[in-house]
């Protein structure tokens, strides 16, 4: 059984941390609760984007069996400023950074090279995306480069979401390159393989219950059009926030109330800010989710999820229902496409005039069989190279 330290997306630990003294990192006995407009904002600031739970959660699930320390990534920075970084290291066997779309120009990632170059001990890198295959043109940002001579390390193994990423790490001389998808794709297979074969048999006209995520506020074209295509009498639709409230203030209608979430289901109750328009959409309930477990209780209820958002449609797919996503840009391609999950391009989408019956036409191109082929394939390289790593 190999000591694993686990760090850098954000876990829901992170949401009880107590106190934090050298490496270890005291739990609160009962979590806070979160119930007011500051709770919610508050949690958001731990998340950043609450899909981002899913990926730690995936990569937990996957290494089961071995024993995971769970160190937030700010407690490292800590450590290295006390000059504790050395003493951490030995305590472990391997360092597991679980990321995501990090080969981003926005994003600044001197840190990340800084504490994992510190804690000098062989690391698992899992799994690094794009965000626009332009930021990849003459190697990437400064901040992009710095990072991946860190890559470069013999002890470093990298996972990535997709080719693109692969093919780039690989051309910029990282030799332990692995191409595979988010970890949370491959965290409850049997139900992601039920989904697509659950895709293939969708009516649309039967659907009664939706589950809708993307960029509501962002613009008509993201959400806002989804939501009027589904608006019938007998219909009832979810719109799932992730990060809009941090992004685009869709709570600050309500930034003094004490009372807007209920945590036991999700719900979001009052007003909700689009853009420039406060609404009381009586068509739409909407949710928000700080635990993984919950909501894929929750959307159990669904009979459909369609949106922009991998993880708000992934999280479906991990209980079996099925999911159309609508694919907006490269980084969503390029972890599609990883394991072959079927898409819609997005300016496909909103040209369609009839969205009803063009989810009728698609569902009927879906080859469930190609798709379970493919994905535990893909999923048994994964295990596979993971598990040899650690062994």
């Amino acid at each position: 059984m190999a000591r694993l330290l686990m760090t850098g997306m954000p876990s829901v630990e992170d949401l009880q941390v107590r106190r934090a003294h050298s490496d270890e990192i005291g739990l609160a006995d009962k979590r806070k609760g979160i119930r007011s407009y500051d709770d919610v904002m508050e949690c958001l600031g731990v998340a950043r984007n609450t899909g981002n739970f899913l990926i730690t959660e995936g990569a937990s699930i996957l290494l089961d069996g071995h024993a995971i320390t769970y160190i937030p990534f700010w407690r490292l920075m800590d450590l290295a400023d006390d000059g504790a970084l050395q003493d951490l290291s030995k305590q472990f066997d391997f360092c597991i950074f679980v990321t995501a779309n990090i080969l981003n120009k926005d994003f600044h990632l001197d840190r990340e090279a800084r504490i994992l170059s510190a804690l000098d001990m062989p690391t698992i890198v899992m799994s690094v995306g794009i965000q626009r295959q332009s930021d990849l043109r003459g190697g990437g940002s400064e901040s992009v480069k710095r990072f991946v001579e860190f890559l470069k390390r013999g002890a470093t193994h990298t996972f990535t979401r997709g080719a693109v990423a692969a093919d780039f790490l690989r051309s910029s001389g990282v030799a332990n390159v692995h191409e595979a998808s988010c970890p949370s794709t491959f965290a409850f297979p049997d139900e992601t393989v039920k989904s697509v074969h659950e895709l293939r048999q969708v009516s649309p006209e039967q659907i009664r219950q939706v589950w809708i995520n993307g960029y509501l506020g962002a613009g008509p074209e993201y959400s806002v059009e989804d939501i009027a295509a589904f608006s019938r009498p007998g219909v009832e639709i979810d719109y799932i926030f992730q990060d809009e409230p941090l992004l685009l203030g869709s709570l600050n209608a309500q930034s003094d109330s004490q009372h807007i979430y209920d945590e036991s289901n999700g719900l979001l109750m009052g007003p909700i800010t689009l853009g420039l328009e406060t609404i009381e959409d009586t068509r739409v309930r909407f949710r928000m989710f700080f635990s993984p477990s919950l909501w894929r209780h929750c959307v159990g209820d669904a009979q459909f999820l369609i949106g922009r958002r991998f993880h708000g449609n992934l999280v479906g797919m991990q209980v079996g229902k099925p999911a159309l996503f609508i694919a907006h840009d490269e980084r969503v391609v390029e972890m599609l496409s990883a394991i072959g999950l079927p898409f819609v391009d997005a300016d496909q989408w909103a040209s369609e005039p009839n969205k009803l019956r063009f989810i009728e036409g698609f569902r009927r191109s879906v080859d469930p069989t190609r798709f379970e082929e493919t994905y535990r394939r893909k999923r048994e390289q994964f295990v596979d190279r993971l598990l040899r790593l650690i062994g």
